[in-house]
């Protein structure tokens, strides 16, 4: 999986910076990021996509080892049940 996001300029001074940076669990613990993720830095355009306006992200995977629609309802399943989206972002 593919994630790209934006970090504090203070934050990115370095990689081992960001690989540090602390992610709050779903039970409140604060895990580093590199215990997560593989953190590397890519050379690349910088996007700011918008959709009615309003800042959107997009998470691009590539699924091995099992069929699509199966990966898909699971990671949907289980975003509904750690992750609060605002209903007024959901379309």
């Amino acid at each position: 999986m593919i994630l790209w996001f934006a970090i504090w300029q203070r934050n990115r001074s370095s990689l081992e910076s960001i690989q540090n940076l602390q992610v709050p669990s779903a039970m409140g613990a604060l895990i580093p990021l590199n215990e997560l993720a593989e953190i590397t830095f890519l050379d690349g355009q910088t996007n700011i996509y918008r959709l009615n306006g309003k800042r959107m992200s997009t998470i691009r995977t590539n699924i091995r080892g099992r069929d699509q629609g199966g990966f898909v309802s699971e990671a949907g399943e289980k975003i509904d049940k750690t992750i609060h989206i605002p209903s007024v972002l959901m379309q």
